[in-house]
């Protein structure tokens, strides 16, 4: 478990953190109906051949040395109308106007990878999701994340649930290296329209 956050990375995210907003909606676990997970397991398996490595991302490392340790796949048409068609639900649990910020992915993430503890960008990514598509594990890989009142929650990602959080508020990750072939997600963000 990589609980222990490197002094340069936690200072980017205290940084960051400082100035979101704090809007005091925690997370929640839900599930995308099934029409819609059909079609983001179907975009994704028939766009393998496009994934490319990802550049370097600080907080996500490996612990097999890959310097690399994510592929990515950005279909900026597809990923638009992903984030339109998830507007009303992200609009839902937030209980206010949001306007669209982006949507990234999938990422696939490969075996040892782990995603330190960390916030999001405080401009765009304050109402955020994050999807499991598919995956191929030996045992789970929980997507952790901190409350407002620093409680930690481990939680399962199953393909086609989703979890809704403040990303530019709660510190989250996957801190436990992926014992696994692969990992597949899709982000997407919004922010209040006030």
């Amino acid at each position: 478990m990589k609980d222990e956050v490197p002094a340069e990375l936690q200072a980017i995210t205290d940084k960051l953190r400082a100035q979101a907003p704090i809007l005091g909606l925690g997370y929640k676990k839900s599930r995308l109906d099934d029409h819609l997970f059909d079609r983001l397991q179907s975009h994704f398996f028939d766009s393998v051949d496009k994934f490319a490595k990802e550049q370097h991302v600080s907080f996500l490392q490996s612990d097999t040395g890959e310097i690399h340790p994510s592929l990515v796949y950005i279909d900026e048409a597809f990923n638009q109308e992903l984030l339109q068609q998830l507007h009303s639900r992200h609009e839902d649990w937030a209980g206010r106007k949001l306007k669209l910020s982006g949507c990234f992915g999938p990422r696939i993430y490969t075996r040892g990878s782990f995603l330190y503890l960390h916030t999001d960008r405080p401009e765009t990514h304050i109402v955020s999701s994050t999807i499991t598509i598919a995956r191929e594990v030996d045992e789970p890989w929980p997507f952790r994340i901190e409350d407002h009142s620093g409680e930690i929650h481990d939680m399962i990602i199953e393909p086609g649930e989703m979890v809704f959080y403040e990303g530019a508020y709660l510190r989250h990750g996957r801190p436990q290296p992926l014992n696994g072939n692969y990992f597949a997600n899709i982000f997407v963000h919004y922010a209040p329209v006030e």
